[in-house]
């Protein structure tokens, strides 16, 4: 691993349970059959999220019946993981890693066995006390403002976008009421299909691209056109990039590892999600951080992740998993 190089010390890289070379890998074919459906359909589709949670809920009902316990892979299993190796490894003390969605392992490693840990560091953070989809609201406003704010101390961008924020709800609008299209040919989706794509984009989608670009350092230059374009009803090439081949539901909800690459399986995503998480939302307080804004509504409010949970059938975990970590640990 490079991180070794760089620290001059051994590195241990771990592939979580369910996910990377492990086995079972928890993959769900059921939900990637869907890619060209929700790829073409609006944000706003009811049609397409049944199917979604139906998908999700064939999924599961297949791993059961191959033996497979899907509750036994949330945060609380892979954390005892991290210790076991710890222990098989004979390290009596050490440091420990993160980068985004892990760092809630590595906290409940932290919760159950500080005494081993001499530091740890994290490299964009989710903590327990904040479920994904509160901050999935919270962090796309606030990222939202920042940008704002940096275009407004730029001359040539705010010639272009004077308050990007309310360019992106006049966007939204736009496309709600007069949805666009593009052909994707050369997208993820279109050559695994053998056939062009009509892809349709609605403020929803649009909503999506834009958190997903907000965390993939090299489209943020770019967003401010994206969004103004969108206010004039057309698609820019960095958002079509995103569309044309983007998995199921995933820019904009899954983490940033959710949508490409071998470390992530959805299958411990959902049971993470629907038992260390979805039990802990505030759902009147999540209500309230996107009331009267259509598109916040259509993508957060209607989260098909959150419906999913009925098919992908954990028990929620025990309430200390949605509380804060404290340590008196170098972090």
């Amino acid at each position: 691993t490079p991180i070794a190089a760089r620290v001059h010390r051994v590195g241990y890289v771990m592939d979580l349970r369910g996910t990377g070379h492990s086995r079972p890998k928890l993959e769900c074919p059921e939900v990637d059959a869907l890619d060209d459906e929700v790829a073409t359909a609006l944000a706003s589709d009811d049609d397409v999220r049944e199917e979604f949670v139906a998908a999700v809920k064939a999924c599961h009902d297949r791993l059961a019946s191959q033996g497979v316990d899907v509750a036994a892979y949330d945060v609380e299993q892979a954390a005892g993981d991290v210790e076991d190796l710890r222990r098989a490894l004979g390290i009596p003390t050490w440091n420990l890693g993160s980068l985004g969605t892990q760092s809630r392992i590595l906290l409940e490693v932290v919760r159950r066995s500080p005494e081993h840990v001499r530091a740890v560091f994290m490299d964009s953070p989710e903590f327990p006390q904040l479920p994904d989809p509160e901050q999935a609201v919270i962090g796309t406003h606030w990222a939202l403002q920042q940008l704002t704010d940096a275009c407004a101390s730029a001359p040539r961008c705010r010639r272009v976008v004077p308050d990007v924020t309310r360019a992106l709800s006049r966007a939204t609008a736009r496309l709600d009421a007069q949805p666009a299209t593009f052909v994707s040919r050369d997208g993820a989706i279109a050559r695994a299909l053998g056939r062009s794509l009509k892809v349709r984009v609605d403020g929803g989608k649009l909503l999506r691209v834009v958190r997903a670009s907000l965390g993939l350092t090299q489209w943020i230059p770019s967003l401010p056109v994206t969004i103004a374009a969108a206010a004039e009803g057309n698609i820019t090439a960095p958002a079509k990039e995103i569309l044309e081949n983007d998995p199921a539901f995933c820019s904009g909800y899954r983490p940033g590892e959710g949508c490409v690459g071998p470390e992530f399986s959805l299958g411990v995503y959902l049971t993470v999600l629907c038992r260390d998480e979805i039990p802990f939302v505030d759902r009147s307080a999540l209500v309230d951080s996107f009331r009267g804004d259509a598109a916040y509504q259509t993508v957060f409010g209607s989260n098909p992740y959150v419906e999913a949970c009925t098919g992908w059938d954990v028990p929620a975990a025990d309430a200390v998993m949605g509380e804060p970590v404290a340590a008196d640990i170098p972090a």
